[in-house]
């Protein structure tokens, strides 16, 4: 089923909206997150008004050679704040310290951004027919302006996910190897964002 001239250029123009709000995620660096850890948390502060959910209970220091080794260059987290600070931009500090002013991101949110910029994805690319499955409420088989609005309003709900953490996620990517890879467990983010006191 075919929309009409109007309700075409209607969908082009949203989709494309959506483009230049948000870019898909192939612009950034995908960052592989270990989310199936959970629990074993000590639950204790950290000192910094700040709960130790999200780091591992460490009893007797066992496992903190694993995450020490599989942060590797971003162990520079570990530098002073006046090093963070005074290092040149492009060096491993430096955009660590880029990284801690964004605010930092969790693995939950890492997945919520990748969730969204997939399903930003997905929509962009819904065919007319598809589109009209989707969106068609009341089965007349044309989309009505409210009906638009619901696939407008789901694009919408996508680019604020992606705005609330675009920054966090971009800086983060901009810490990966020097292959371009960056594949961190949820333990060692965590690690990363408490070493810069996020």
């Amino acid at each position: 089923m075919r929309l009409p001239q109007n309700l075409r250029g209607t969908v082009a123009t949203l989709a494309l909206a959506a483009m230049a709000v948000a870019p898909l995620s192939a612009a950034l660096t995908v960052l592989s997150v270990d989310t199936a850890y959970a629990g074993n948390h000590t639950g204790k502060s950290n000192g910094n008004g700040r709960a130790d959910a999200g780091r591992p209970a460490n009893p007797g220091g066992n496992g903190r050679g694993a995450i020490a080794s599989e942060l590797g260059a971003l162990n520079a987290a570990h530098a002073n704040q006046q090093t963070l600070e005074n290092a040149a931009p492009e060096s491993m500090p430096g955009r660590l310290y880029s990284y801690q002013q964004t605010g930092g991101i969790t693995s939950a949110e890492v997945a919520d951004y990748n969730a969204a910029q997939t399903e930003l994805t997905r929509l962009q690319d819904l065919s007319q027919s598809a589109l009209v499955a989707a969106y068609d409420a009341d089965g007349d088989g044309a989309l009505s302006a409210a009906e638009l609005d619901v696939y407008a309003a789901d694009i919408a709900a996508a680019n604020t996910v992606i705005d609330t953490y675009q920054d966090a996620y971009a800086a983060l990517s901009a810490l990966r190897d020097g292959n371009g890879q960056m594949q961190l467990t949820a333990s060692a983010l965590a690690e990363l964002n408490a070493l810069l006191g996020l």
